[in-house]
């Protein structure tokens, strides 16, 4: 059914412009009741001073103790108590290693009192050093310090390659600093003193100014929250804001619009400071252990009521068709709907006499399939005029509500009744009635009309719905594997034809393991490994190395990717060759991995070159680059492991 027949709420923008009545909207475009608020898991306590707190790219736990001069690095246990003994102070002088005839000197940091921390995913920590303002970046591979910008700062957040530093300066509130180039000021409306910043993982940017949190570069406004101390974001980009110790935090969900939803439980939360962690959730520090906030029970009114804005169907007199309402509806909840009409635009007070929907097996929209929203359908029991109101209730229980995500209506839909004599819808209500019965038949009969007319979609790879794909790709000859992942399986019935003009070239083989596995395999004929020096061993040579070929994939293959890729070779590979596969999990040097051919060791060490003018410590670090680790600095079973 093209949208030209349909009218429709589907986005959060139209959902906003309804009228609600003890409803709302969430960041997805999604309705349902408003929740209540809850009480206070605890009474708040007193603003204690700001104290950093990280969560690294490896699994542990930095915490800064300001007042002691401290940062301690300790396991990532959320919930159970930390022991002392495992705790590693990251500023203590350490014992020097015997240098020989040299002398080391500097490579422990001098005392700090760190209010902000970040780790960055090579090794680096940078803290903010509240006796001065200045940003501190210490090397965790040996803990010395390699950079100390003086800014004022009073927090500093991760923001992708570079830190995004809030600092105390009315003129210039906000700052980018690269991990080796200067600092650059941030453009665009920032409060005058924030107190904490914040980065999502999309790059979204965000400050706590007073009691209220401001993104930068945008209009949204979050708060306020009394007693706010700082402010993160989880990883599914909700925004969480702290209060005072022992308050719950609050989160807001960001889309279109803003909305808050269920608060987090913060037991024993000292006040100190928030923390990302890898899984995307939010940690604190709560006595003597990592606490992680999970959210509070939610609460909804039992009903609540939507009002749409008028639906325009383009001519006077219309008589409508039909509503579908893509719906999340548990047991315990109820949805219902009432439709006004009028020809002048001006809505028809309301009745309140509403009706129930009939939830249908499949989606009206042909060859489509339902997820978690079920479709529901009624017809649009209501006059005919050119614009329609519809007043949606929904009903639930305090632990339960409807979701209600989109709302369409059928415009110009064709009416069985008329296809009978005039006789019968002479009598207006006797009509009215006829083509209400008349409707349960036609929806069926329409469906079966729309699904025949929109057929060519079952020849889009993309499109067709998943049962049908052996089908489709038996149009080109192909059989399909079920181990494959249906993206992967859709793309190779896209790309047959022309695969299948190049089938059993290095070219063919290299782009269907590439769809198979999403990364780029090497193909290596074997050829490339013979020697020329001895003459002797050239018959040798053609045994060993002539028709034979290695595909080597750069990373670790499950024991289903690893049968299908040896399938898909022996399908497709010319018949009188012989191969092997060689994983990041099986190769060795010079057993799949050769130098010069397929060998690949690490990331590259990021090395610059200094142009002249150019200033040691700002964009330029002598000595060995900070990405990688030191022979002899790693310790085996944290930062350095044993392959098999």
């Amino acid at each position: 059914m093209d949208a030209g027949r349909e009218v429709a709420i589907a986005v959060a923008a139209q959902w906003h412009r309804c009228v609600h009545v003890h409803t709302v909207v969430d960041a997805s475009g999604v309705v349902s009741l408003e929740s209540v608020d809850v009480e206070p898991s605890s009474t708040a306590g007193p603003v204690p001073r700001s104290a950093g707190l990280a969560v690294g790219p490896d699994r542990r736990v930095y915490r800064a103790i300001p007042e002691d001069g401290r940062i301690v690095r300790s396991p990532w246990r959320p919930g159970t108590r930390q022991f002392a003994s495992e705790d590693e102070d990251l500023l203590t002088p350490q014992r020097l290693r015997d240098a020989g005839a040299f002398t080391a000197i500097g490579t422990t940091a001098p005392p700090v009192a760190a209010t902000a921390l970040a780790v960055s995913p090579d090794g680096l920590l940078a803290l903010v050093d509240a006796t001065d303002g200045a940003v501190v970046v210490l090397d965790l591979v040996d803990g010395r310090p390699i950079r100390r910008e003086r800014l004022s700062a009073v927090d500093l957040a991760l923001a992708g390659d570079e830190l995004l530093v809030c600092v105390d300066d009315p003129a210039q509130p906000l700052w980018r600093l690269p991990w080796r180039r200067s600092p650059r000021p941030v453009s665009g409306s920032v409060p005058a003193r924030p107190a904490r910043v914040a980065v999502a993982e999309d790059g979204t940017r965000w400050v706590l100014a007073g009691e209220r949190v401001y993104e930068i570069g945008g209009k949204r406004i979050l708060g306020p929250v009394a007693g706010a101390t700082d402010v993160e974001v989880d990883g599914q980009g909700r925004v969480v804001v702290a209060g005072l110790p022992g308050s719950d935090f609050a989160r807001y969900l960001v889309g279109d619009g803003v909305s808050s939803t269920a608060p987090l439980r913060a037991p024993r939360y000292d006040g100190r400071g928030l923390a990302r962690t890898p899984d995307g959730r939010i940690a604190y520090w709560a006595g003597k252990r990592l606490g992680v906030g999970f959210p509070a029970s939610v609460r909804y009114r039992t009903e609540g009521e939507v009002r749409t804005f008028a639906l325009d169907s383009g001519g006077y007199g219309r008589r409508w068709g039909r509503i579908f309402v893509d719906a999340c509806v548990p047991d315990g909840a109820a949805l219902r709907v009432e439709c006004l009409t009028s020809d002048d635009g001006e809505p028809p007070p309301a009745t309140g006499k509403s009706f129930a929907l009939h939830r249908r097996g499949q989606p009206e929209l042909p060859w489509t399939r339902a997820d978690d929203f079920v479709t529901y359908e009624a017809p649009v029991n209501a006059p005919p005029g050119r614009f329609l109101w519809l007043v949606l209730t929904l009903r639930g229980t305090p632990a339960v509500t409807p979701r209600v995500r989109a709302v369409r209506v059928e415009k110009a839909a064709p009416h069985l009744i008329d296809k009978l004599p005039a006789v019968y819808s002479a009598e207006p209500r006797a009509a009215a009635f006829l083509d209400r019965y008349l409707t349960m038949l036609a929806g069926p009969l329409f469906d079966v009309e729309a699904a025949a007319e929109e057929r060519h979609v079952l020849l889009d790879p993309s499109a067709t719905p998943a049962e049908l794909l052996p089908w489709l790709a038996s149009l080109v000859g192909l059989v399909l594997d079920d181990r494959w992942p249906e993206p992967a399986r859709r793309e190779l019935i896209a790309r047959a034809v022309p695969l299948f003009r190049a089938r059993g070239t290095a070219g063919a083989l290299r782009e269907m393991i590439k769809i198979l596995l999403g990364v780029e395999p090497v193909l290596v004929e074997r050829f490339r490994f013979r020697s020329v020096a001895d003459p002797d061993r050239v018959d040798a040579g053609f045994a060993e190395h002539a028709h034979r070929f290695s595909v080597v994939v750069r990373g670790r293959l499950s024991s289903a990717q690893a049968a299908a890729l040896r399938d898909l070779l022996d399908e497709h590979r010319p018949a009188h060759t012989v191969v092997e596969i060689c994983t990041a999990g099986s190769a060795r040097l010079g057993l799949g991995w050769h130098l010069a051919l397929t060998s690949v060791v690490g990331p590259e060490a990021g090395f610059g070159q200094l142009a002249v003018g150019g200033v040691v410590g700002r964009n330029a670090v002598l000595g060995r680059p900070s990405g990688g680790l030191r022979v002899g600095a790693g310790r085996l079973g944290q930062d350095a492991r044993v392959e098999p």
